[in-house]
């Protein structure tokens, strides 16, 4: 299948947030606390994808959105595929376009997390790459405050 990639638009934002609401349920409700679980409504998605569109990246496939990654500073910070992509080559399609931005932006080592237990995307990041470097506490967004998971900091060198 052939991808093209370009920044999102506002038009991408419906899909954007289908796939991102999808996608984080499929890997995180079950290894996640409950209480964040909660919080990761559509409605909370909807809003940080608007606030941060300039950072988001879509994936398309057939002139639909397939895949969307975001980047702030030298941090992968969201990658989610569609659900009827996944299998088929997107994921790799789109790593490989977040890391040519983030080595664009200048970045020279950069990092991503995962949440821990999300052993499906931990073995796609190391195939991809990626070094696991440490576990750390990262403070998550939530529109209601602030929430603190540990996750699984992995690491890559791009120059």
């Amino acid at each position: 299948m052939t991808y093209s990639f370009q920044n999102a638009q506002e038009e991408h934002l419906n899909d954007i947030v289908r796939i991102w609401h999808e996608g984080w349920n499929d890997a995180h409700a079950a290894i996640v606390p409950a209480e964040l679980t909660q919080k990761r409504t559509a409605e909370s998605l909807e809003k940080r994808a608007k606030d941060n569109l300039a950072n988001f990246r879509v994936m398309l496939a057939d002139g639909k959105v397939a895949a969307f990654h975001m980047i702030k500073g030298d941090e992968l910070d969201q990658l989610f595929v569609d659900r009827a992509y996944r299998g088929k080559g997107a994921a790799k399609a789109l790593i490989d376009d977040a890391e040519e931005i983030l080595l664009e932006n200048g970045t020279k080592t950069a990092w991503l997390a995962c949440a821990i237990g999300n052993e499906r995307a931990a073995a796609f990041y190391r195939k991809a790459g990626w070094i696991f470097t440490r576990e750390i506490p990262l403070p998550v967004y939530v529109e209601s405050g602030s929430f603190t998971l540990n996750v699984w900091r992995f690491e890559k060198r791009l120059a």
